[in-house]
């Protein structure tokens, strides 16, 4: 960790010397699971975690420095940023902000959304308890999944779906290429045949 930490290290690789911070981070959150919860997390899983975390971070600060360059022609699905205010939908729209939790391989994930319509006013939500997923991205597709079957069932046809995961985001809008997640992109291209627009 001294090495990992190390100014040194640092200049050299941030990705390394943010794996190190979030692996500072994984151990305090196993030493919470097990004190709490009575559960225990390998220290391998604290590793895969630690990377998917600071991947993620990497990620979204990629994010909020395109937020300064120019938009994209057309996004199917937008990302959102916790650091940036929330807009509301368009006009006739509804919007459905969703996300998923992932705690390990072996605990069902789980997922929330929330609906609101083009004023603003909360139109609805739900949680759930999810099947088991293998990593936090398949829990992100599991709560988009979830939260698009809701708004159908509610009857909202023209929907704007914004999640945290861009990893997710550019997957869906075929910026990026990720095999293992080929299914949960096929369900999630047939439920949104079903909406008029989304």
């Amino acid at each position: 960790m001294d090495a990992i930490l190390s100014g040194h290290i640092a200049s050299i690789n941030p990705d390394i010397h943010q794996v190190g911070l979030w692996i500072l981070w994984r151990i305090w959150k196993s030493r919470n699971l097990l004190v709490f919860q009575q559960q225990n997390l390998s220290w391998e899983n604290g590793i895969a975690l630690a990377n998917n975390d600071a991947r993620d971070w990497m990620a979204a600060n990629e994010y909020l420095q395109q937020l300064h360059e120019p938009a994209p022609n057309v996004s199917t699905f937008r990302q959102s940023s916790r650091s940036t205010q929330w807009k509301k939908a368009t006009n006739g729209w509804i919007k459905c902000n969703y996300d998923g939790s992932f705690l390990n391989s072996n605990v069902p994930s789980k997922a929330g959304w929330v609906f609101r319509d083009d004023s603003g006013n909360f139109r609805g939500a739900g949680q759930a308890i999810g099947l088991v997923t293998s990593t936090a991205l398949e829990s992100e597709w599991q709560a988009l999944l979830i939260a698009m079957q809701h708004a159908w069932t509610k009857g909202f046809r023209r929907v704007i779906f914004e999640g945290d995961n861009k990893q997710l985001v550019d997957l869906i809008n075929q910026r990026q290429l990720h095999f293992a997640s080929f299914n949960w992109l096929r369900d999630v291209y047939h439920w949104k045949l079903k909406f008029e627009d989304i």
